[in-house]
């Protein structure tokens, strides 16, 4: 597959920096991670052939996806709409959808 017509990517010079140049170093940029835990993915049969990279090197797509950093539940944040509403602002919003809901139901009520 010609990836330059498929997927045109535009060559930067990313690897002048040493955090790019490490990852480059190590052949990232030719491999396609799958998160596929039970090896059903079709992605390898899909990406094959040269790395879109350019670079010479063939893309890998058969590689399951490093593990990653343990995920943790951010503390509740009281924020508008939200369970943790202030009072004055739920009586508010309480308030105003009382209102409109009078409206509507003068209007059907009315057609009725």
């Amino acid at each position: 597959m010609n990836w330059r017509t498929a997927l045109p990517i535009p060559k930067t010079n990313a690897e002048q920096f040493p955090e790019v140049r490490e990852l480059v170093d190590r052949g990232l940029q030719s491999v396609q991670y799958t998160f596929d835990l039970g090896n059903q993915s079709e992605a390898g049969r899909i990406f094959q052939g040269m790395s879109p990279s350019g670079d010479g090197t063939e893309l890998d797509a058969s590689q399951q996806a490093p593990a990653g950093f343990p995920s943790e539940i951010a503390p509740e944040r009281p924020e508008e709409f939200s369970p943790g509403t202030d009072a004055e602002l739920r009586a508010l919003i309480e308030a105003t959808a009382e209102m409109e809901m009078a409206d509507i139901d003068a209007v059907f009520w009315a057609m009725k």
